[in-house]
């Protein structure tokens, strides 16, 4: 049920591609929502029969030690899939609610999917990342056409087997650089989430607005970890190394500046 590009799109082939993406999402949609999360959820048991091979790849190609691919990239991968499963169709069931200028009227929000969703990822969780997007909008009743980063591409073959048995046009990966990506939201897909820095994210939005289109973005920041008086300063002082060097520190909320009340500063 899942495609890769062989070669940098058109915008004619963009656009092409996000009609198919809608179409396949309009029939996926019609699935009852514990159907669609069982069938995503099948992924998880995939994903974990084949989980060294998959770790060792992201070694290979990401550089992370063997331990962080398996316990940050892996197996939350493995026990996402299991949680949409459990607990998606309580999430996007229908829900009452009240019209307060219209009290005699009774209302409901019903949670609808947005068609084709654009997911661009990034390489320092390039498993975890992606599978979390990727999952949570095939859940919600999307087809998903996936950038993941040019600089891990192999990782983004891991979710074409685990999400092969899922129905044609529901995913689709496209390989490329940030032109591709760029590329991608100016065919104006019908929502965008972008995972990467600052600079990318504003021109993401930027031409997301010219549609207009929702766009969730997860940007770099400057994270901040706080250490009270009270505090087990043996934990905290490892725990501050660990934040600040896991992942090489290449991670969204790693440890960037401490906060220490000053009578435990010393």
């Amino acid at each position: 049920g899942c495609a890769v590009s062989p070669k940098p799109p058109t915008q004619a082939t963009n656009t092409a591609l996000y009609a198919r993406a809608r179409a396949a999402s309009r029939s996926w949609e019609a699935v009852p929502v514990a159907e669609r999360a069982a069938l995503v959820g099948r992924a998880a048991d995939s994903l974990a029969a084949r989980a060294d091979d998959v770790a060792a790849v992201i070694v290979q190609e990401n550089g992370k030690p063997l331990v962080e691919a398996l316990a940050h990239d892996v197996l939350p991968s493995v026990q996402y899939l299991r949680w949409l499963e459990d607990h998606a169709a309580d999430v996007l069931a229908d829900r009452p609610t009240s019209l307060t200028w219209m009290p005699v009227r009774s209302a409901v929000v019903r949670r609808r999917a947005h068609g084709a969703v654009l997911v661009i990822s990034p390489w320092n969780f390039p498993l975890a990342i992606p599978l979390a997007q990727v999952a949570t909008a095939l859940v919600a009743g999307n087809a998903v056409v996936l950038k993941p980063s040019e600089l891990t591409p192999r990782a983004a073959d891991v979710l074409i087997s685990i999400f092969a048995h899922l129905p044609d046009g529901l995913l689709t990966v496209l390989h490329g650089d940030g032109a591709v990506g760029a590329a991608l939201v100016e065919a104006a897909p019908d929502a965008v989430v972008f995972t990467g820095s600052l600079a990318t994210g504003r021109r993401v939005m930027a031409a997301a607005a010219l549609h207009p289109i929702p766009v969730s973005l997860e940007l770099g920041a400057v994270d901040a970890m706080i250490v009270c008086d009270d505090a087990d300063l043996e934990l905290a002082a490892a725990a501050a190394a660990w934040g600040a060097t896991c992942n090489t520190g290449q991670v969204c909320a790693s440890v960037e500046r401490i906060l220490v009340q000053a009578s435990v500063a010393d």
